[in-house]
């Protein structure tokens, strides 16, 4: 009843089912694998976006991490916890990590990452944000968990709570004060961002609520799955700790289902996915995701139509349809030289199928260092991410029978740039032993064509800086512009402050 109140719901019956279904291969596989340890103990996750996830990404560049999956998010704090004893064993002597570690070390001490008993912490952290801006501030409402800020001054002020009950079942509960609730409201309204209960059980993990999903290695944006929109209310299946399977190395599955919202072309459709990640290599990564839209208030969901869906069967054939699927493949090469690091990252995703491979395709290309040869307080990342098909207009996140498109409460499931769109991203960190931690950031998107082209662009300056062992402040200033259909009007400058403290 009181997650009800605040618009949670969590979907039983046929998003159960159709979980189960997509997952009955998963089992198989791993009657051949090797887990690390018989049982896992039930962890809370550490929310999608965390600036815990920068941290492992340092970490893994640099060698320390070899047995982490990170491009699946989010993780479970005792899996987090696990890699970062592995990158403190692996640390001794790069002196160039040691702030970084010190502080995932504190977050995360040892017993997390063996489990421990029946807790309750009312308070995690208190997060409050403050935004100014004089026009639209898009850059900040880019995977920003479905939260838009308005124009003018925006508040938040969240908190979050999480417990454990035995060894296996944990509850998670982040709500948030929001004023406005976004452009077109001038209340105050409490929101819950995410809120949740997983169940753990010999290193599988059952997890039903509302929680934000990221599925692929780009950083700025992801094709399927991104933080977006706002979390979904689903249905979600995984092993937290990577298997090792015999002749293929690490793996991990992800498979969940969800249904929509009420508010769209088609009412309720369900949206279910399946990634699988494998690790042959230290310095090799693969990924393979797969995304199905189907059924809806007037469209039956059957045993056949669950099977269609699987199989891609009549995906192309009008009138028979079983709904929108989208697929994709991602690749990431960690080459952790001692003179320069180097991380090389790629997602190749289709709209559409063609021979069961993924047609009508986008893709992402990324690269990232760590640090800069001789300077190792200087980490720099470029990634660009194109949906743009000369001889189709209009393709990406878009559909002939689910005409509100691939969306969930009006934002773009997979990349924010949308649908014929092109992103450049391009950012500069230095990070200092007390000063704290300076970004510099531009971004340059584009959409459409011909007369109705449209372009973007922000330049951004952040400042990021931990008071004492437990609590953080960060600043930020973004000027964006853009020309052309939809965009003549961007010219703003947003200010953003936030001071989060943890308990």
């Amino acid at each position: 009843m009181f997650l009800r109140r605040y618009g949670i719901r969590i979907p039983f019956n046929k998003s159960i089912a159709v979980s189960m279904v997509f997952a009955a291969v998963i089992p198989c596989c791993l009657l051949f694998s090797v887990p690390e340890k018989a049982l896992a103990s039930g962890s809370v996750h550490v929310p999608v976006g965390s600036w815990v996830y920068r941290a492992l990404d340092r970490l893994e560049a640099e060698g320390l991490i070899k047995s982490g999956l990170l491009d699946s998010r989010p993780l479970t704090r005792s899996e987090v916890a696990r890699l970062v004893r592995e990158a403190e064993a692996s640390a001794r002597g790069q002196s160039h990590t040691n702030i970084m570690l010190g502080h995932l070390v504190r977050e995360f001490p040892e017993y997390e990452s063996s489990g421990q008993a029946s807790y309750l912490k009312p308070v995690d952290f208190v997060n409050l944000r403050y935004l100014y801006s004089d026009g639209v501030p898009g850059f900040f409402n880019n995977n920003n968990k479905g939260d838009r800020f308005a124009e003018g001054s925006n508040y938040r002020v969240g908190f979050a709570s999480h417990a454990r009950v035995g060894d296996a079942l944990t509850f998670y509960f982040n709500p948030e004060l929001r004023y406005p609730d976004g452009p077109a409201d001038r209340d105050a309204e409490i929101d819950v961002v995410e809120a949740y209960a997983s169940f753990t059980f010999y290193n599988f993990e059952v997890t039903a609520g509302r929680e934000g999903l990221w599925w692929g290695p780009g950083r700025y944006g992801a094709l399927l799955i991104s933080s977006n929109p706002r979390p979904l209310d689903l249905v979600k299946i995984t092993n937290p700790e990577p298997f090792l399977l015999p002749f293929v190395g690490l793996f991990r599955f992800t498979v969940f289902a969800t249904r929509l919202e009420e508010g769209r072309h088609i009412p309720r459709p369900y949206l279910a996915g399946l990634r699988l990640e494998l690790k042959p290599h230290p310095a090799l990564q693969l990924g393979f995701s797969r995304t199905a839209m189907f059924g809806g208030e007037g469209r039956s969901v059957d045993l056949g139509t669950i099977w269609d869906v699987i199989t891609a069967r009549n995906e192309n054939e009008h009138g028979e349809e079983p709904g929108n699927q989208l697929g994709a493949i991602d690749l990431k090469l960690t080459l952790p030289f001692e003179a320069q690091p180097i991380v090389l990252y790629g997602e190749l995703g289709g709209e559409d199928e063609a021979g069961w491979l993924p047609s009508r395709t986008g893709y992402i290309a990324g690269i990232y260092l760590p640090r800069v040869f001789m300077v190792p307080e200087l980490a720099l990342r470029a990634e660009y991410a194109t949906n743009y098909i000369g001889a189709h207009v209009d393709y990406w996140y878009t559909h002939h029978i689910y005409k509100t498109g691939y969306t969930y409460y009006g934002n773009v499931i997979g990349h924010h740039m949308g649908t014929e769109a092109k992103a450049f991203y391009i950012e500069a960190e230095y990070r200092t032993k007390s000063a704290g931690n300076f970004r510099l950031a531009h971004d340059r998107e584009s959409s459409g064509r011909g007369a109705g082209k449209a372009t973007k662009e922000s330049i951004g300056a952040f400042w990021e800086l931990y008071i004492g062992d437990r609590s953080a402040l960060r600043l930020a200033y973004v000027h964006e512009n853009g020309d052309g259909e939809g965009s003549d009007d961007i010219d703003s400058r947003s200010f953003f402050s936030e001071l989060e403290f943890s308990f």
